[in-house]
């Protein structure tokens, strides 16, 4: 039996891009640039529909009646303590974004180097774990306004701590679990870099925590390529500051090619005038394999300019010249937390095992051994770039 329908915005009655369908919790597609979509499952087996996205209530149904259009509320806990106010006043919108533009590309900063930690988390397409993965280190982002999807940033590993399952498929989890590089596929083709592929929309302006932000919606109008690949449904939002027209927060989610679906969130603090994003969410569906990964990265960013730039890193070697080992000891006053925000999915790795035995067992895993890979990896390219830096 074919199950059809098309999801639209309550807002303005826009069609969705991408948003994601599932049937009793296992993603079966997703919707296309007119909000439509389309599949064939046994009725028989079909208990409960769900048509979610990042920037919208999640939509749940019981049973096989699936309406022929299906509307969206947006979701407004994105953020805390959010207030819903007007829409800012805008004369024009074409030199409103010109103007957003000008001061992205201004204050948008690249070229820095800071400590990270990083948690992943791979889940079947039953969404059972099958493999948690944290380090810290130092991280170069060589550049935030890049037109290339992969000029990946150069990690440093000091520390890595990981548990998987026998269940995880190899090739695909050690093939994509540093996922959060993927933050280009949409970095690369930011709204603000390429403006003409984009349609923009003021929502209403938001109080957070007190503090005013303008809110703006965007969606592509057109296949983006990139490189010689391409990437569409790309949609979401931002929330601006007035006072420096500098983005605060962003959210949004796209489609690389047919092989995978990305939703993301940024987060940006302002430094001496330049904007650094100091905190990434990102998941990826990979379509082919049904499985799923999703990242957090904390950037601990100073507050003083000249300590974060690229040319005052060179205690990076500290890192790299270090082959990755687990120890207990690196993570003493760091131990797995319920606000950890795998705290569940870590749970059930580790099993009938303590965290501390969990994680040793992990360091003999193929997944450990390659990130000591990707680790000597970095140092071969640090030093080969080192002398390129400013």
């Amino acid at each position: 039996m074919f199950f059809y329908s098309q999801v639209v915005a309550e807002e303005d009655n826009i069609p969705v891009y991408g948003a994601v369908i599932t049937i009793n919790d296992s993603v079966i597609t997703s919707t296309d640039d007119k909000g439509l979509f389309r599949f064939a499952a046994n009725p028989t087996e079909v208990k409960k529909i769900c048509i979610s996205h990042i920037s919208y209530k999640t939509f749940c149904l019981e049973g096989t009646k699936l309406p022929t259009k299906i509307t969206l509320q947006t979701d407004v806990k994105l953020l805390a303590e959010v207030v819903v106010y007007n829409k800012p006043k805008t004369t024009d919108m074409k030199d409103f974004i010109n103007k957003l533009e000008l001061v992205y590309k201004k204050t948008a900063e690249g070229n820095f180097g800071v400590s990270f930690n990083l948690k992943s988390v791979c889940t079947n397409e039953l969404e059972q774990p099958l493999k948690y993965e944290e380090t810290e280190g130092e991280v170069i982002v060589q550049k935030l306004l890049t037109p290339y999807i992969f000029d990946s940033p150069l990690w440093s590993y000091c520390k890595a701590r990981v548990i998987e399952t026998n269940q995880k498929k190899d090739f695909e989890i050690d093939k994509h679990i540093n996922i959060i590089d993927n933050y280009l596929f949409y970095i690369a083709n930011h709204p603000f870099l390429k403006v003409k592929s984009y349609h923009f929309r003021m929502e209403d302006s938001q109080y957070i925590n007190g503090k005013e932000y303008w809110v703006l919606a965007f969606q592509s109008v057109e296949k983006i390529k990139n490189k010689g690949r391409y990437f569409t449904n790309v949609i979401g939002k931002m929330w601006i500051d007035p006072t420096t027209y500098c983005i605060s927060k962003e959210i949004y989610s796209l489609d690389f090619e047919n092989i995978s679906h990305f939703e993301g969130q940024n987060f940006y603090t302002l430094v001496e005038g330049h904007n650094v994003f100091n905190k990434l969410y990102i998941s990826m569906f990979y379509k082919k394999a049904q499985v799923a990964f999703k990242s957090v990265l904390e950037l601990y960013i100073p507050k003083d300019r000249l300590k974060y730039k690229v040319q005052n890193i060179d205690s990076y070697a500290n890192c790299y010249n270090t082959p990755i080992r687990y120890r207990e000891s690196d993570w003493l006053g760091k131990e797995i937390q319920v606000s950890n925000p795998f705290y569940k999915e870590l749970f059930i790795l580790k099993g009938t095992d303590s965290f501390e035995e969990a994680f040793s067992k992990g360091a003999t895993s193929q997944s450990f051994n390659s990130i000591d890979i990707r680790h000597s990896w970095t140092k071969k390219n640090f030093e080969n770039n080192k002398g390129k830096r400013n």
